[in-house]
């Protein structure tokens, strides 16, 4: 049962809608929402309803499963990250595969950012605060660190194409100054990795402008007694 204050974002204007029809064509390929269909505790935000949120049962469970879905996609990007630092070369008929992986990772983490700091708010549902700011944050620098292992491993799996590269270590070193928009010059992509590297900065930037205004919007109600987990 739908919120009675939920306002339909189709309703908000066509930029609204369009992002809105976005959104749900990321949910479509995110794992967490088709696993939703079939675990409650992670049933997608916008099926959340009112008695959920004010249940702490459902609340904690679903905190609890959140974190150890993150879990597992960290074990299985450290497993990747781990293979191509030992050696292991991709084959050129797996790598559509790899990237469709990390491919999907990283518009789950985005979507699932947008959704939450944007979309709830524009809608106005009453189920978008978090458990603590402490958090929030810690799972923040976690899915940060996803974005750039993700990011690197495109990189490492086709080294030829990153000019000053020495290694596998320099494509995931490569990941982080773009990551964090420093870019010293001293390794240069070329190719389509060019392009890669301009969606990475845009996913950095649209990444830390997320978490930081959820962080400003949740510190209201972070003062209350009333605290809820969002993801």
């Amino acid at each position: 049962m739908a919120d009675p204050t939920e306002v339909p974002l189709s309703e908000l204007g066509p930029f609204s809608r369009i992002a809105a029809l976005a959104m749900e064509g990321a949910q479509w390929i995110s794992p967490l929402a088709w696993i939703g269909r079939f675990v409650p505790a992670l049933k997608p935000h916008d099926r959340i309803t009112a008695a959920d949120v004010a249940d702490d049962t459902f609340v904690i469970r679903r905190a609890r499963a959140l974190e150890w879905y993150i879990v597992g996609w960290v074990a299985l990007e450290g497993a990747i990250v781990a293979a191509l630092l030992a050696g292991v070369t991709v084959p050129e008929w797996a790598r559509p595969l790899l990237y469709l992986l990390v491919g999907i990772r990283i518009i789950e983490i985005l979507q699932k950012a947008f959704s939450v700091t944007v979309f709830a708010r524009l809608s106005r549902r009453g189920d978008d605060s978090i458990v603590s700011a402490p958090r929030m944050v810690f799972l923040a620098f976690v899915n940060f660190a996803e974005l750039a292992a993700c990011f690197g491993t495109v990189y490492a799996a086709d080294l030829a194409k990153l000019h000053g590269a020495d290694g596998v270590v320099s494509a995931y070193y490569f990941s982080l100054i773009t990551q964090l928009t420093i870019g010293f010059g001293d390794i240069v992509p070329t190719g389509y990795l060019r392009l890669v590297v301009v969606m990475h900065g845009a996913v950095a930037v649209a990444f830390f402008t997320l978490v930081f205004a959820r962080l400003m919007t949740a510190l209201p109600e972070l003062s209350g007694s009333g605290r809820r987990p969002s993801r």
